[in-house]
């Protein structure tokens, strides 16, 4: 009952303010429409990973239950010919249900894009906010804010261990040229860590494909299609009902993905989604746009890690061992070390990804950009994969 007057309290207070600010700036400010408005976006586009129609549907989006939108499912967009930034509105998670929440700004950019900002706040209407905070900024936009009295994060953060969101650690750009050579095979990666580290990638692929010739599998990824929407729907509930039984669910929710797979997103030209299956198991997904000509942001970057139920579903369980290698009478033992049905089941994400890497290289993407990270163990993964960090911030103005 809760959850529903939470919900319920949301959605009425994101669209009233969504109103207000559509009446008082009817020039400059609309509902963010990808199809209709992504030539606009494009023009903008920077090559950083805040400002594409991906990041803006993702990062305004009107699913989440704590800022919640039919009215503007993809959120607000502001552009004067000059400037660009897209809008939302959420409640900090645990704030009370009395406490307005914040409005969000999404990567500002163009001619006096700060200053464009400030009046733009400074010009907000009397509506029931408890602040605004501008995110991917980079770092002179950052200090123009600051030194006009606004707050790091780090004074008033958006949540208690990440202070910045997915912005709050940054190893997220990877040459693809670094670790996959040009007839596909994996490179080490060159430098950074110890040994582990610059193998760790190779190894875990290795892992995962001795894990598919045990148990007589196979991994594809392929373009997500319309009929793929309930599959695409159930990798990103399993991935996030994992994330919560592992208590590793910061900030991020299962809704704030849905904009992903939105026909309305997709068919936008430089958008692309790639689905992936363990046999006939939805185990991947991947959402993506150009933000060069040679390179993607990957926005929607999830592979299952619930042992339990893929490998169920798949018929791998009974006591341990594969009953599929059973049933051939194979020996489960590799130089002395026995093979449960789970070996190498845990390194799938990984290979998912250097499936995708190989697809994007063939097609002249050469660099890839993750984004952030809310949790360190994120972070880890996308340094074993040669993340370099690409630091944006947060600036705070409470109201």
């Amino acid at each position: 009952m809760e959850k529903h007057k939470t919900v319920s309290h949301a959605i009425t207070e994101r669209k009233t303010v969504e109103m207000a600010l559509l009446k008082r700036f009817p020039a400059e400010l609309d509902i963010f429409k990808p199809l209709v408005d992504y030539p606009v976006v494009d023009r903008f586009k920077d090559g950083s990973y805040g400002l594409s129609s991906t990041a803006f549907a993702l990062y305004s989006n009107g699913h989440n239950v704590r800022g919640k939108s039919d009215f503007a499912p993809f959120g607000l967009i502001y552009h004067d010919n000059e400037t660009i930034f897209s809008l939302g509105y959420f409640r900090k998670e645990g704030d009370p249900l009395e406490k307005p929440g914040y409005l969000i700004i999404v990567s500002p950019r163009g001619i006096n894009s700060i200053e464009k900002v400030r009046d733009f706040v400074d010009s907000i209407p009397s509506i029931p906010l408890s602040g605004v905070c501008v995110r991917y900024l980079k770092f002179d936009q950052y200090l123009q804010l600051l030194n006009s009295g606004w707050l790091p994060a780090k004074e008033h953060p958006w949540h208690s261990e990440a202070p910045e969101e997915d912005e709050s650690l940054t190893n997220g750009v990877i040459d693809l040229k670094k670790i996959i050579k040009p007839d596909g095979s994996l490179n080490n990666l060159t430098s950074g860590g110890n040994n582990n580290h610059r193998r760790n990638f190779r190894l875990h692929c290795n892992r995962f494909s001795n894990f598919l010739r045990r148990n007589n599998l196979t991994y594809e990824l392929r373009k997500l299609e319309q009929s793929d929407t309930d599959a695409a729907l159930q990798i990103l509930e399993t991935h996030f009902q994992l994330l919560r039984s592992l208590g590793k669910a910061i900030g991020s929710t299962m809704e704030d993905h849905l904009n992903s797979i939105s026909p309305r997103l997709i068919s936008v030209p430089g958008v692309d989604a790639k689905i992936g299956f363990l046999d006939d198991v939805p185990v991947s997904l991947f959402v993506y746009e150009k933000l060069t000509d040679t390179k993607v942001g990957i926005y929607t970057t999830f592979t299952s890690r619930d042992k339990e139920t893929v490998l169920t579903r798949l018929g791998i369980i009974g006591d341990d061992l594969p009953i599929r290698l059973k049933a051939e009478g194979q020996s489960c033992v590799n130089s002395g070390v026995e093979l449960t049905h789970e070996t190498g089941f845990s390194a799938m994400p990984i290979y998912a990804y250097s499936v995708l890497f190989r697809d994007l290289l063939s097609q002249g993407i050469d660099t890839v950009h993750l984004g952030g990270s809310e949790h360190p163990d994120l972070n880890l993964i996308k340094r074993h994969m040669g993340g370099e960090p690409d630091p944006t911030y947060w600036a705070v103005k409470l109201l």
